[in-house]
């Protein structure tokens, strides 16, 4: 499946979110949102790459 990296960034990043607004926030929180955040530029540097390597081969 493509992204799913991405997507588990992206909910990793709002599960992070929804703990800092509750005010609950500790280092476990932080680690969630860093994972998501990293997650999330992986995922998404994983879909250009791909994209571009698909239009690659449908040039030829």
């Amino acid at each position: 499946m493509t992204g799913k990296r991405f997507w588990r960034g992206i909910v990793l990043l709002v599960i992070g979110s929804t703990f800092t607004m509750v005010s609950c926030r500790d280092q476990q929180v932080d680690q969630i949102l860093a994972d998501g955040i990293t997650g999330t530029t992986v995922g998404l540097v994983e879909l250009f790459v791909q994209s571009a390597v698909n239009n690659a081969f449908q040039l030829e």
